[in-house]
């Protein structure tokens, strides 16, 4: 029954590498609605609307950065138990085969 289960560690590795370029991307979006005026856009009423957006989703993005960047340390903590639980494995049966 347990050889049917396994887990990739290198793919927790690479999902937690882009959870973390995911926060970075949401990051520069908003600073990038900060930075928009009517010089850049245009329209005093296109900035207003991009006002308007940045504020009603800056909280809602911190949080999900937040939770964001708690899963990845989570990731990055049973990445680790694997590898370490995988070494130990490894060296209990290398100890057991020299026997």
């Amino acid at each position: 029954m347990t050889s049917d289960f396994r887990v990739d560690v290198g793919q927790l590795d690479q999902l937690a590498r882009q959870l973390g370029e995911s926060t970075g991307a949401m990051g520069a979006a908003m600073r990038a609605m900060e930075t928009t005026g009517p010089k850049t856009t245009g329209s005093k009423r296109l900035d207003h609307a991009c006002d308007d957006f940045q504020e009603k989703w800056e909280y809602g993005l911190k949080q999900l950065t937040q939770t964001v960047q708690a899963v990845t340390k989570g990731l990055d903590q049973t990445v680790a138990a694997y590898r370490q639980t995988e070494a130990a494995l490894t060296a209990v049966y290398q100890g057991a085969s020299a026997s």
